[in-house]
């Protein structure tokens, strides 16, 4: 039976969408399509849902794409969504024109209940059919039997596989667990052939230890083999900061051979913490075949963004401190710009790290893609949380620092301003509670790559926004209601 899906049409909605541009000199003379200075404001269309089939693809050994779910060439989006009491994974299907929002499948999680905070998923060719696999935490919360009627049973969490297929996860399969599955508190997973040998592999975390699960892998969640030889280094998360154990996993290739090379960035307690570069090595060999410290920062982010074929790393200081107060106040402190460092020509070298001028209070989230197809990479971010200094342009949406020759500038970018409804579940928000998130950008099949931001409500997603085109004036947006079904 063919799956179903949602089209979308175009209404107004409420929810606006702003974009801005500033320059310096003549650095913008790049690129003369991009956007010019000054305000305007736009209005991105929103859902009116509509039925249409599911695109099937042919998979193969073939397949290149990490995130084509049906393997018909396209990237597609995996989203959480929570709906009433019900949480699952709903993946929206690109296209030649980009993510469509009408093909979609909806994937129930394994079990019958969930915790609304507990899917975080990232998309890989596990068992290398040419179909992207969903890989991540699922947090079930189950009853005690020992104790029937408990009011705050205990959630129990686990990885899991959702296999890829032609027309995207089978929603009737059960997910598949990971074998000998990893401990609660590996809360990533991140896909990548970290040996070269042209199979996905999988990085987990356990406390300040990374787990190596080499491809392929089986249907029923096995790995080729498995390897727990790398350690964060010891205080590597800063001078003080105590919590050594891995918060986030980033993959790219940073210095242009065949092996995805990994960024680790320790959680901090509050703190900034110093990520670190492990580079791939050769097929069967040891990794990291290299690895190298890399700036204080609160969130990494992987793009080309000079253009010159191989991965940089942009650090960004979030604003997080964990000042102990001193006579009832925290110490203050001022936002460190953003940092990039850009991929080397040697192999195994260190990566070349350059401050970003005019970055400064920028920082809290980053994300990078191509969104202009001039290929370079922009790099996407937000302003930080120090309150009293940021906090009014914080509101103000997202940042898009465009891909330049000779690497970002803080001076050539544009803005698009995103806000949360005034209104919601009958109640008026603040404008603190209209704040948005940058969800992630990526190729989707269009003919440049596409921002998604969200809208969350006591930290569940609620609403998502598609951005299109240089100034992201294009795209739509939907809520959580209209895509927790297909």
């Amino acid at each position: 039976m063919t799956r179903r899906a949602l089209r979308a049409s175009a209404v107004l909605l409420s929810c606006g969408l702003i974009a801005t541009a500033c320059a310096a000199g003549d650095e913008r003379s790049e690129d003369a399509a991009r956007p010019k200075p000054g305000k305007r404001e736009f209005s991105l269309p929103a859902w009116k849902p509509a039925t249409a089939d599911v695109p099937r693809g042919k998979g193969g050994k073939g397949g290149k794409l990490a995130s084509d779910v049906n393997g018909d060439g396209y990237g597609d989006l995996v989203l959480r969504v929570t709906h009433g009491k019900k949480s699952g994974l709903t993946v929206v299907y690109g296209s030649g024109d980009g993510l469509d929002p009408a093909a979609r499948t909806a994937v129930p999680g394994p079990g019958s209940r969930f915790s609304p905070y507990g899917i975080s998923v990232r998309t890989g060719d596990l068992d290398g059919d040419g179909f992207a696999d969903l890989v991540g935490l699922f947090s079930e919360v189950v009853d005690d039997p020992a104790t029937p009627g408990a009011s705050d049973p205990e959630p129990t969490a686990g990885q899991y596989i959702v296999w890829g297929g032609p027309e995207g996860p089978d929603p009737d399969a059960d997910p598949t667990p990971l074998a000998t599955a990893a401990a609660p508190d590996s809360l990533t997973g991140q896909p990548g052939d970290f040996d070269g040998d042209g199979h996905t592999d999988l990085a987990l975390t356990r406390d300040d230890r990374l787990e190596l699960r080499y491809g392929p892998f089986t249907r029923d969640g096995g790995a080729a083999r498995t390897s727990t030889d790398w350690r964060v280094p010891s205080r590597v998360a800063g001078s003080d900061c105590c919590h050594d154990d891995i918060g986030e996993l980033t993959a790219g290739d940073v210095n242009g051979d065949a092996a995805t090379d990994l960024v680790v960035q320790p959680s901090g307690d509050g703190e900034q913490t110093a990520a670190v570069l492990l580079l791939g090595g050769d097929a069967g060999g040891r990794f990291p075949a290299a690895e190298h410290r890399l700036p204080l920062g609160g969130a990494t982010a992987l793009g080309d963004f000079d253009g010159d074929g191989r991965g940089d790393i942009a650090v960004g200081d979030s604003g997080s401190r964990n000042n102990e107060a001193v006579d009832g106040a925290a110490t203050p402190h001022d936002l460190a710009p953003i940092v990039v460092a850009y991929g080397s020509r040697e192999r195994y070298a260190a990566p070349v790290t350059k401050t970003v001028p005019g970055s400064e209070a920028l920082g809290l989230q980053l994300a990078a893609a191509d969104l202009n197809g001039d290929g370079k990479d922009e790099l996407i971010t937000k302003y930080g949380t120090d309150l009293e200094a940021i906090l009014a342009k914080d509101l103000k949406g997202v940042v898009v620092l465009h891909g330049r020759d000779g690497g970002l500038s803080g001076t050539d970018r544009h803005s698009v301003r995103v806000s949360g409804p005034k209104r919601y579940a009958g109640k008026t928000l603040k404008p603190f509670d209209r704040r948005i998130g940058i969800f992630t950008a990526g190729a989707f099949g269009g003919a440049s790559a596409e921002l998604v931001l969200t809208w969350s409500r006591k930290t569940v997603p609620a609403r998502w926004w598609i951005s299109r085109g240089d100034a992201g004036t294009e795209g739509l947006t939907f809520t959580a209601g209209q895509i927790a079904s297909g």
